[in-house]
């Protein structure tokens, strides 16, 4: 009876073992080994961004502040007068890029005097003014001298001004989003400190940058407008001056905060330089005038033998000439940002510059009437 029993609880198993087999699967005729069910797919998170990517975002997001950035470190000038120290900018440091900006961009210039004396002007830029604070606060708390100063109501709020052991610090939220740190390393006490003036030349570098990126330079064009203007010949009085269509106008990119083209005219024994100069500014066009005004003009003389006489107690044939030089000059404030600079040579005839200076002044107002300012 009791092997009755176990040879069914045998046969009993083996039916379950098959059943089991045949919801699993046959195993492929060529393999050995069991399948087993595919473990179901799981989402795997994205990729991180590389730091190219980041780098590249970063460089979209802040492109036009760097622009706006290097327009006001460009208004940095070599020579800074603060009080009285003569600061001159350190070329061979450059421009260090601060390494604790968040959210913004930043440039240091650095300073030194004769007698040893160093400071550094720090600007920055950033995306807000939630951010621009945020970094002054955090200045705020690492320049000891500031933490204990005083803020200065001759300059934009936020600031606060502090001295100490170690040099004076100077630190300006302008603008909601601009940031100024000027930082006076050593001075001589003998001249006073000149943290407050030159915290104000930092300041009034910052509000020109400012404005020269908010409006576009358009001198270029406008010179392109006045070369376009100039005509193959002027007439002045009796006198026909003929462009020397051979020499390209010569553009002058060299003249302070403004830009000019020089262009040459031609008689048969003379010659006329027009320069027209457009300014950003009536300061700027002042200033170049002035010195002009007080220029040493130099003037060339080009003459042949061929209408020399012959001297009869020489040994022929012979040939004596001779000739002088004459030179006139005129210089015009055409308008409240440009000014006409007219220079002739002439082998000996003396030409009225009044006439030309007319037609120059209406070539300059011809131009600047055509050019078209980028809305």
């Amino acid at each position: 009876m009791r092997q009755k029993i176990s040879l069914g609880i045998t046969l009993l198993i083996l039916i379950l073992l098959v059943s089991a087999c045949d919801r699993v699967g046959r195993a492929p005729e060529d393999l050995d080994v069991t399948p087993t069910i595919t473990p179901t797919a799981t989402l795997t998170p994205s990729p991180t961004p590389s730091a190219a990517e980041e780098a590249s975002t970063e460089t979209s997001a802040t492109g036009d502040l760097q622009g706006q950035l290097d327009v006001i470190l460009a208004q940095v000038p070599d020579t800074v007068p603060a009080g009285a120290v003569q600061w001159r900018r350190d070329s061979a440091a450059g421009v260090q890029v601060p390494g604790n900006i968040v959210n913004g961009v930043g440039g240091k210039v650095f300073f030194t005097e004769q007698i040893g004396g160093k400071s550094n002007i720090t600007y920055a830029i950033f995306d807000s003014a939630a951010d621009a604070k945020t970094h002054f606060d955090k200045m705020f708390g690492i320049r000891e001298p500031v933490a204990v100063g005083n803020p200065n109501a001759n300059f934009p709020t936020p600031n606060m001004f502090g001295s100490g052991l170690y040099g004076s610090y100077a630190l300006m939220q302008v603008q909601e989003i601009y940031f100024i740190e000027v930082y006076v390393e050593a001075f001589s006490s003998t001249s006073g400190n000149p943290l407050i003036p030159l915290a104000q030349q930092a300041l009034n570098f910052l509000n020109a940058g400012i404005t020269k990126f908010a409006s576009p330079d358009t001198k270029p064009q406008q010179i392109e407008a006045i070369v376009a203007a100039l005509p193959d010949e002027i007439t002045a009085g009796e006198t026909v001056w003929t462009r020397r269509v051979t020499r390209d106008p010569e553009i002058l990119e060299e003249i302070p905060d403004g830009r000019g083209v020089k262009v040459l005219y031609q008689t048969e024994d003379a010659d006329l330089f027009l320069t027209f100069a457009v300014f950003d500014t009536t300061e700027a066009m002042s200033a170049y005038y002035n010195s002009r005004q007080a220029a040493r003009r130099e003037g060339t003389l080009t003459y042949e033998v061929a209408g020399g006489s012959e001297d009869e107690d020489l040994p022929a044939p012979n040939l004596f000439a001779s000739s002088q030089l004459v030179a006139a000059g005129a210089l015009l404030q055409a308008s409240e940002t440009a000014l006409v600079d007219i220079e002739m040579t002439s082998e000996g005839s003396a030409y009225d510059l009044k006439p030309v200076a007319e037609q120059a002044v209406l070539i300059l107002e011809t131009g600047l009437a055509n050019f078209t300012a980028p809305q």
